[in-house]
């Protein structure tokens, strides 16, 4: 069934972009990382925690997706894509979160504190995980998309000043079977 191969390419994609933020951190831990840091405890420490949460998520989301491959036809799926989800988004907050770190830091630099290394790992963040963290959330929403139909939608409105009374706007996708 073309569904179920489509399905069978998002797995596969989203564990390539596992892999891929894995190998990321590994090999920054093994070369950028060592020079940028040398004397700088505040930032070792606040990559290592970053490192250590980012590893952890990449786990739990592997055996989450082993879950759900061996699980593929059995009820209960929407639990897996809730855990998958929630994990994709453990995975931007740590991003999001080392990028405002790095800022804050960058705002009010210690005296150990070297601006250029905190500037390279912005650099870094911004164009290396972020975007491969982003990758993780569209493979996920795919899989969410096959794993849990949409038993209903809901907008919420708003289409700016040219309707009074509808300046925000929602959209809600509730996923699962209907009650």
């Amino acid at each position: 069934m073309l569904i179920e191969k489509f399905y069978q390419e998002d797995m596969a994609a989203l564990r390539e972009e596992l892999e891929a933020l894995e190998q990321i951190l590994q090999s920054a831990r093994q070369g950028e990382w060592k020079r940028l840091l040398e004397g700088d405890s505040e930032l070792r420490e606040r990559l290592t925690r970053f490192d250590t949460q980012v590893v952890k998520e990449l786990n739990r989301a592997r055996r989450i997706l082993d879950d759900i491959q061996n699980d593929v036809n059995a009820k209960g799926l929407s639990s897996f894509g809730l855990l998958l989800s929630a994990t994709a988004l453990s995975l931007q907050g740590e991003a999001r979160g080392l990028e405002a770190a790095l800022m804050a830091v960058e705002s009010h630099p210690s005296g150990e504190t070297l601006l250029g290394s905190i500037d390279r790992l912005l650099n870094w963040s911004r164009g290396t995980i972020l975007p491969v963290v982003s990758r993780i959330i569209g493979s996920v929403w795919k899989i969410l998309i096959n794993i849990l139909p949409a038993h209903s939608w809901k907008v919420k409105g708003g289409i700016g000043s040219a309707f009074p009374g509808l300046a925000e706007g929602e959209l809600v996708i509730e996923f699962g079977k209907s009650s």
